[in-house]
């Protein structure tokens, strides 16, 4: 027999249509009149800030900025991500202000000239640098610049040197030998400050014997730090002076190794790094104790930089290692420049050059990851900039400005006139009290810039220039408290003229730590004095 379909009574189908009809137009009302009230009782999860605001995609890339002669660029040195010179064959020095876009021959630049070939740039500041330049045989020339366009010989530098430094535009050291010996006339003249000898134990014997220096580093203008070997002896040789070079002391470290063609890099007083061929060593106490690195093989003539106390760089042909936590662990990729590499450039932790043969010059940078460019690697990202210092600043400053425009300065942020400045400091005091004012932001600002300040200067201080990495340590937190200065005198004084001196007080000192700012994040150069 077959199952007939349920029949649903018609009564029954209305009274369903009726509900749903009913429920519909319940949904709409509550849509319609209470939207407010339903979202207070159901507030939306908020997005995820990767959905909302994510961060573009970055990427580490060396991209060729080469010169467009075909002459073996033998140094480079730049003193800001973009403001660069390089130096080689034919009595060449050229300088880029684009970052390698554009490339100006300030001497030679010609592959056929006959100019003794000029290594070993040296930059105290944006101004302020030497060069050696090779002349057949004895001492070599000692060029310098003091406006960063003209060189002239300043002096001799002795041939057969392992390194040379600047600590200022007129007081530098060379490692001749087994000696080290000072100028504090830019180069004309030059004396001898130590002599290289050591009494140390040899299977249990004392023996006098001489070392010779190859290489040399100042983090400050005060300590300093030389390496080398001795002939007679194996180990390493640390000498290091805490009095900018009038006296030395000598010791042998690293009993069973050698420092030939090796380096030694200090990122402060303490903490630094000597290469002893093929093996990097570290230590953290001034060079009493050394510890072996992992990972890193710094053998061959390798290259050392460190933009600041937290990114370095070693450099061997084409093995390229890297740090980003003050050298505590290494990364390390093969670069397949089509050139070996004569010299590295580290002005700033994501800014580095690189030269070599036929003209060479590689940028490294971080762009996003959609940026392409002929002749072009890809490679990490190194030594990102986190640092929120320099738009705190920049707030800071167009407060100031727009305070001393209130009373009675110019819209440029100039000093205020005494006639024109709010009446009395009393009044004043109070606006500084109240929320939302001007000089509240410019007190919470202060606040916030205090703060960042401490962290900054310890993980981002320039050691790519130490006469500007020093200046700027020493006034950055000095011209912050001339600020507080400049605000605290105008929020207490009672008249207009102490209250138009202490505002000029806080435009001047605020102009000064924005201008301190951009030095530290390589943005302008101090230009330092003779």
């Amino acid at each position: 027999m077959l199952n007939r379909p349920e029949v649903i009574p018609t009564t029954l189908t209305r009274t369903h249509c009726k509900i749903l009809l009913l429920t519909i137009a319940i949904l709409m009302a509550l849509a319609t009149v209470a939207p407010d009230a339903f979202a207070q009782r159901h507030p939306t999860k908020p997005a995820s800030p990767a959905a909302t605001n994510s961060a573009p995609r970055m990427k580490g890339i060396w991209e060729a900025v080469s010169y467009n002669q075909d002459l073996n660029l033998q140094s480079v040195y730049f003193v800001t991500p973009n403001i660069g010179w390089a130096s080689g064959q034919g009595g060449t020095i050229i300088k880029t202000e684009d970052g390698g876009a554009h490339w100006t021959p300030q001497l030679g630049g010609d592959p056929q000239g006959a100019g003794d070939d000029i290594r070993d740039l040296r930059f105290i500041d944006q101004r302020h640098g030497f060069a050696a330049q090779s002349n057949g045989s004895g001492d070599q020339a000692l060029l310098r610049t003091v406006d960063g366009q003209t060189w002239r010989a300043s002096g001799t530098i002795i041939l057969r040197r392992g390194d040379y430094t600047f600590t200022s535009p007129t007081v530098g050291f060379v490692a001749a030998g087994d000696e080290i010996m000072r100028t504090r006339d830019a180069g004309r003249s030059w004396q001898k400050v130590m002599d290289c000898t050591a009494n140390v134990n040899v299977e249990g014997l004392s023996r006098n014997v001489k070392c010779e220096i190859g290489s040399l580093s100042f983090p400050t203008p005060d300590v300093g730090y030389g390496t080398g070997m001795s002939p007679q002896v194996p180990g390493v040789f640390i000498v290091k002076t805490t009095d900018g070079g009038s006296s030395w002391v000598v010791s042998r470290v690293l009993e069973n190794e050698s420092t030939r063609n090796g380096f030694i890099i200090f990122t402060d007083a303490n903490n630094g790094f000597v290469c002893a061929p093929g093996k990097l060593f570290a230590t953290t106490d001034g060079g009493k104790n050394w510890d072996g690195v992992a990972g890193v093989d710094c053998g061959g003539h390798a290259y050392a930089k460190f933009a600041d106390p937290e990114t370095g760089w070693t450099l061997q042909r084409r093995q390229w290692n890297y740090t980003t936590n003050g050298g505590k662990s290494w990364g390390s990729r093969a670069i397949m420049f089509p050139a070996d590499v004569n010299g590295i450039s580290l002005p700033r932790r994501d800014r580095g050059y690189v030269v070599g043969e036929h003209g060479m010059v590689y940028r490294y940078s971080i762009v996003p990851v959609e940026h392409t460019a002929a002749n072009s690697f890809d490679a990490p990202v190194v030594g990102a900039s986190s640092s929120p210092l320099d738009d705190q600043v920049e707030k800071l400053a167009a407060e100031v400005e727009g305070l001393s425009a209130e009373n009675g300065g110019s819209s440029g942020g100039g000093a205020p006139d005494a006639t024109a400045v709010t009446a009395t400091t009393g009044s004043s005091a109070a606006k500084a009290k109240s929320g939302g004012n001007r000089l509240g932001k410019v007190q919470a600002l202060l606040n916030v810039i205090g703060a960042s300040m401490p962290n900054f200067l310890a993980r981002y201080r320039n050691l790519n220039l130490l006469f500007e990495g020093a200046r700027t340590t020493a006034g950055m937190p000095t011209w912050l408290q001339a600020v507080k200065g400049g605000l605290a005198a105008f929020g207490s004084s009672t008249d207009k003229a102490s209250a138009a001196a202490s505002l000029a007080q806080l435009v001047s000192a605020t102009d000064s730590l924005k201008i301190q700012t951009s030095v530290a994040f390589l943005k302008t150069s101090f230009t330092a004095r003779p």
